[in-house]
């Protein structure tokens, strides 16, 4: 349970693929590889199963009325990571979060992505008081447009200061 007052708590999130849940202390090994695949070949797996218990420490910590980390796993064993997602809100408007996600490398082409961010628009708009979705990528990321777009989002104005990145905006419905 991610919420600690008398506000539905709707995960975990299932839909034909994916469980999507808040990361538990048996996922720290999923959070490690994560980790080592952002950071390349600096980091040893000890640095990152290290870098993984302070990541979960910290997920664990949040307020879900401010940041929401969740991962989205297989629904055959319910522990093989297919994405990880994030959200927080913005502070640019009332209900506006922005997401963000990533599917390990060994996972993409297979639309984890995209049925995870279409699941949990759902979700935003019915239990956290989502008004609206947004999310940036780099103009060179082609998928992640891809994946944006066929969710619903469409192209946006950036916020002051960003470059060489694309915004994109979902409203969500009341």
């Amino acid at each position: 349970m991610i919420f600690d007052d008398d506000m539905t708590d709707p995960f975990p999130v299932v839909t034909p693929r994916l469980i999507v849940r808040p990361y538990r202390s048996g996922d720290l090994a999923a959070i490690a590889q994560r980790r080592m695949e952002i950071e390349g070949g600096d980091m040893t797996p000890g640095d990152a199963e290290f870098k993984a218990e302070q990541m979960l420490a910290s997920y664990q910590g949040m307020n879900a009325r401010q940041h929401v980390v969740l991962g989205a796993f297989s629904i055959e064993d319910g522990e093989t990571l297919r994405a990880h997602f994030n959200a927080h809100v913005t502070g640019r408007g009332p209900g506006e979060w922005e997401i963000g996600y990533h599917v390990p490398e060994g996972q993409r082409r297979q639309r984890y992505a995209g049925e995870c961010v279409q699941a949990m628009a759902g979700v935003f708009a019915a239990h956290l008081n989502g008004r609206a979705l947004v999310a940036q990528t780099p103009v060179t990321n082609f998928k992640s447009r891809q994946v944006l777009t066929r969710a619903g989002f469409q192209p946006a104005e950036p916020p002051p200061l960003m470059s060489g990145r694309l915004y994109f905006r979902l409203r969500l419905a009341a």
